[in-house]
């Protein structure tokens, strides 16, 4: 069996670090969409779990939660998206899946928790057409965006304060990842005159890092914040034509200060989380870019009753909800913030011998307004984790 889950590890690990990210339609500007993917159960919980101190929260967000995990634990997850884009003129069905982390836990002594993984950090996948028939040969100019950056993580939790206080670091190496831009000019005397093609691939190296902290206050309940602050990239953009490859520039991009914080409650059956964040996009490019902020609740419920021995499943229940408001500032010449409203369901079924369970959640959500933003979206995302020795 632990063969198995090595081997599992590792494939995943290569799926990851070649394949594309899901993305919004407005995914086009800048470096994409900031990646926040929360573990399987946070996703049937509409993202919520800041302050969650269960020994079972793979949250991003705040690495002082590691410091509830008692023992080893693995989480793998893939998502796959359908979404309904459309604009004022056209509409388009999409189909997407890639892999969202890959997550290792492992406490060492008494009181420190290490975790080791590979997160996304943004996602691009865009399309642009815009035909041009004044020119002397009439043709159709067309841009595709595609990829994102990933990186290696490692982070650290500790418990102090007889199991109330906890403390966590973690640091992101963004070092995974390409975005790619291809530039097709498609002429209509396709007989004598043929396509022209240029692809421009912007690499990322840089880290940035993010402190967290939670308390237990008794009762069962708890409260937790993080803090991520703002990080510069060396971004080196290459161009490959039919003819040639070269480097056209080396130059510093930024992503935004990111904070937040949460209460959670939990006892018996139940787990209940609500959260409030903020990335600081306005300061990265005001000319581009809102500041983004999300709010997200959601509950846990977990059938039957607990046994010593383990006998008998045990299921997990959850539901959620989602509001954010987005950092891009709509199409050009559109107004108004781009707002996201998402909910969220999901279940855990555990498997034979207590040694993990599979985690599928499902959300349903609205971003955009095409009133507002001059584009929308409809989606419908599935989540499919794996979670190893869960407590």
């Amino acid at each position: 069996m632990r063969a198995w889950i090595i081997g599992l590890t590792v494939a995943l690990a290569l799926v990851s670090a070649e394949g594309g990210h899901a993305a919004t339609v407005f995914s086009g500007i800048g470096l994409g969409d900031e990646e926040w993917i929360p573990d399987g159960r946070g996703s049937g919980m509409g993202g919520a779990g800041v302050a969650l101190l269960d020994g079972q929260n793979f949250i991003r967000l705040n690495p002082a939660v590691l410091g509830s995990f008692r023992r080893p634990a693995l989480s793998a997850l893939f998502r796959a998206e359908q979404r309904r884009a459309k604009d004022r003129f056209v509409e388009n069905r999409l189909s997407e899946g890639d892999v969202g982390h890959i997550r290792l836990v492992v406490p060492r002594g008494k009181w420190t928790v290490f975790r080791i993984g590979i997160e996304p950090v943004t996602g691009v996948n865009f399309s642009f057409a815009q035909p041009e028939p004044g020119n002397v040969e009439p043709d159709t100019l067309r841009l595709k965006v595609r990829g994102g950056l990933q990186a290696i993580s490692v982070g650290m939790g500790v418990r102090l304060s007889n199991d109330r206080l906890f403390l966590g670091g973690s640091l992101d190496a963004v070092v995974i990842g390409t975005i790619r831009e291809t530039w097709t000019r498609v002429f209509a005397r396709s007989d004598t005159l043929f396509p022209s093609q240029d692809e421009i691939s912007r690499g990322h190296r840089g880290a940035r890092w993010t402190v967290g902290a939670a308390y237990r206050a008794g009762g069962g309940f708890s409260v937790g914040a993080f803090l991520t602050p703002r990080a510069s990239l060396t971004q080196t953009r290459r161009l490959k034509t039919p003819f040639s490859v070269e480097t056209l520039s080396s130059v510093k991009v930024r992503l935004p200060t990111s904070f937040g914080g949460g209460v959670a409650f939990v006892g018996g059956k139940w787990a209940v989380a609500a959260d409030v964040t903020a990335s600081l996009w306005g300061e990265v490019d005001p000319s581009r870019y809102r500041n983004a902020y999300g709010l997200a609740a959601g509950v846990n419920y977990v059938t039957g009753q607990e046994d010593p021995l383990g006998r008998g499943k045990r299921i997990p229940l959850r539901m959620g909800v989602s509001r954010k408001v987005l950092h891009y500032a709509g199409l050009p010449g559109s107004g108004g913030a781009v707002t996201e409203t998402a909910l969220g369901a999901g279940v855990g079924l555990p498997f034979r011998g207590g040694w993990g369970r599979f985690d599928l959640s499902f959300e349903v959500g609205k971003r955009g307004d095409v009133q507002k933003n001059g584009a929308e979206e409809v989606f419908f995302r599935q989540t499919f984790s794996i979670v190893g020795w869960p407590r």
